[in-house]
């Protein structure tokens, strides 16, 4: 009896301190998910569409709207569900470059072209590039876990160049600049396991940014290509090419623990 008691107390004490070590000193868990979906600028400056530079609380627009999202994100969990994380994030957005010339024509060019009729000659869009690093924390068990997460970075937005021809006697050369802005992130995601260390992931993310668009234009004869005249377009006290950049991703994709 003694000898079974014993064996009894002697696996019960084994657990506990297995336990404790568990508890204290957790494993950690690397991972890496890829996702890919749609990203669709808000209602702030960067997908708005239309201007009214005569009223007092005149907004500058991004004209941009709805486009494909990719995402490349690696974390290491360390304590009660808290982790490190890092993401690259790539966004891709088409630009109403029809509004975005006249606009800017409106403001800066001088032109007297704004009753002509403008035409895109070819299809142009935002590039979006995101590094970020945050921390994040997740709920749940060993097949479902949601979790959220906050991160900061750089934001480097490639500014499409930008021909358009107006009343088919002139062309609009717009030049393609690249800007890198500070962005914030706020994401939520959903973990399932499929089999083994795969697992499916779905991501909601917002980022947070503010982007001042701006460059070089010429104004070209047709058919000779005679540059008629050319400048520089950007803020001014009037009208402030900045904006706030509001994006919200919505993706799928897999993930894979080690």
């Amino acid at each position: 009896m003694k000898k079974i008691l014993l064996y009894f107390s002697s696996c019960f004490l084994t657990s506990s301190n297995c336990f404790a070590q568990d508890t204290i000193k957790p494993k950690c868990s690397p991972y890496l998910a890829v996702t890919g979906g749609l990203s669709l600028p808000l209602f702030g400056g960067y997908g708005k569409n239309y201007y009214n530079p005569t009223t007092s609380d005149y907004q500058y627009s991004g004209y941009a709207s709805d486009g494909t999202a990719f995402s490349a994100t690696a974390g290491v969990t360390f304590r009660s569900g808290w982790e490190l994380a890092g993401m690259f994030s790539y966004m891709r957005n088409k630009i109403d470059a029809n509004g975005y010339v006249n606009e800017n024509d409106a403001l800066f060019f001088g032109s007297s072209l704004q009753n002509y009729s403008f035409n895109t000659i070819g299809t142009y869009y935002y590039t979006n590039y995101g590094w970020l690093v945050g921390i994040g924390n997740n709920i749940g068990n060993n097949y479902v876990s949601t979790g959220i997460s906050l991160m900061a970075g750089e934001l480097i937005t490639q500014q499409p160049a930008i021909l358009e021809n107006v009343n088919n006697a002139y062309h609009i050369n717009l030049s393609s600049e690249t800007h890198a802005d500070f962005v914030a992130e706020l994401g939520l995601h959903l973990d399932i396991k499929l089999a083994g260390n795969l697992f499916l992931r779905g991501m909601v993310d917002c980022l947070f940014s503010r982007l001042t668009t701006g460059g070089a234009y010429q104004y070209l004869k047709v058919p000779t290509g005679d540059v008629l005249y050319s400048g520089t377009y950007g803020g001014t006290n009037s009208y402030p090419t900045s904006f706030n950049v509001e994006i919200l991703n919505t993706t799928i994709g897999l993930g894979y623990k080690f």
